[in-house]
């Protein structure tokens, strides 16, 4: 079993940003990048890949089965499982490019927060890699609660239906 680190989430990095609030930064500015670069319909199937992956993740016995490598097997579980559903997906949604501008931008941008947000949501519950990484506070905060979980279920679904077209 691999054992906890504790504190290892709330090593600062730079000073005074955290490296899992780095890497959260890091990936939300990468997804809103991939969005204006390559259109919405990227951030369409990564939030349409997430739902089934949850799911998987969460529904396969890898402590019953004697795998005890902790919470990376769920990880590579749910990652492997996101891959192919959005390679699956990808071919099936439509790029929705705007000639630009702000309203655009602030599609994408929604969606990303969505998309990220519910894909960290994703390792504090359905993955369980909280129990292997010590994260900090703050974002214990945005996605450890009950709440919070059902929020960032909501999160893309929310964003998909309210700007389809913006």
């Amino acid at each position: 079993m691999v054992e906890h680190i504790p504190g290892l989430g709330a090593v600062p990095f730079s000073g005074k940003v955290s490296l899992d609030m780095f890497v959260v930064c890091v990936a939300l500015v990468c997804a809103v990048g991939l969005g204006l670069l390559r259109g919405r319909g990227v951030l369409v199937a990564a939030a349409f890949s997430l739902y089934p992956a949850i799911l998987f993740a969460g529904s396969v016995p890898l402590d019953r089965v004697g795998m005890a490598v902790g919470g990376f097997a769920h990880l590579a579980v749910f990652a492997a499982a996101c891959v192919a559903v959005f390679c699956i997906v990808r071919r099936h949604v439509e790029s929705w490019r705007s000639a630009g501008g702000v309203r655009n931008m602030l599609g994408v941008v929604l969606l990303a927060v969505g998309v990220v947000g519910l894909t960290f949501a994703a390792l504090y519950h359905a993955v369980g890699f909280e129990r292997t990484y010590d994260f900090t506070a703050l974002l214990d905060a945005a996605f450890a609660a009950k709440g919070a979980w059902y929020a960032w279920l909501a999160a893309p679904a929310v964003g998909l239906l309210v700007l389809p077209r913006v």
